[in-house]
């Protein structure tokens, strides 16, 4: 059976080269373009559901398809997407089949997130791009935490807002801190506008700053990934300006 979860919002994800006024994503009426979600279930879920209304901004009729990249899954877990009247298996990352969506309309029904912890603890975090057909590059997109257990839902060791970025905006190097030294390991990915992981480095105990060097990392948005060794993670937006 299906468990449709109650959807959170975070306001942590980035605006981007890649977003475009064409699509904007909201739920529960609000706008999420551009952002992340919160998705929180048990191990007995059979199936966590993130549903997401996409909206045409222009006044001409467009044709959507939707990609999906793993950023970071629990392992045993299993995660697909359906979108139209297509529901893909998971070794599928694109849709094959469009959606039309009229000039000025919002599609409420077409796009459902399936994510099967299959009675794995921990968090996955998977996104989602909406783009049109003709012209890829103008899309929108979403992350969505699905956080899963005592490990998923736990209050984190640290106060999130108490991680700092500095600079941020960064230009040649940035400093990641924490209030107190780490009691345990924690993992930093860096992600790019794409949805790849460019930089992971883990922090073991007794660490209280890392300093990452930018100088391989083209200028943009970039989304830095903080969990611990229990599956609990926090986010924070990078920007690179040179």
């Amino acid at each position: 059976m299906r468990k449709i979860i109650f959807v959170l919002l975070a306001g942590c994800f980035f605006a981007g080269p890649g977003y475009s006024q064409s699509l904007s994503l909201s739920t529960e009426g609000i706008d999420i373009s551009n952002d992340t979600l919160f998705m929180i279930g048990n191990t007995e879920d059979a199936i966590l559901e993130s549903h997401v209304s996409v909206t045409n901004e222009t006044d001409k009729e467009i044709e959507v398809l939707v990609r999906r990249t793993n950023i970071d899954v629990v392992d045993g877990s299993d995660n697909s997407f359906c979108w139209g009247a297509s529901c893909y298996p998971p070794f599928v990352s694109e849709a094959t089949q469009v959606v039309k969506i009229a000039a000025n309309s919002t599609d409420n029904s077409s796009f459902i997130g399936d994510y099967s912890p299959d009675g794995n603890e921990g968090t996955s975090v998977i996104k989602y791009t909406f783009f049109i057909e003709a012209t890829p590059a103008d899309s929108v997109s979403m992350i969505v935490y699905y956080q899963v257990g005592a490990a998923g839902v736990k209050d984190w060791t640290l106060d999130p807002s108490q991680i700092k970025l500095y600079p941020n905006p960064a230009s040649d190097q940035v400093t990641v801190g924490f209030p107190t030294v780490l009691t345990q390991i924690t993992e930093l990915i860096l992600i790019d506008i794409t949805g790849q992981t460019v930089y992971k480095h883990t922090l073991y105990h007794g660490a209280q700053i890392h300093r990452l060097s930018l100088s391989q990392f083209p200028q943009g948005n970039y989304f830095l990934l903080i969990s611990d060794q229990q599956g609990a993670s926090h986010s924070k937006k990078l920007i690179i300006n040179r």
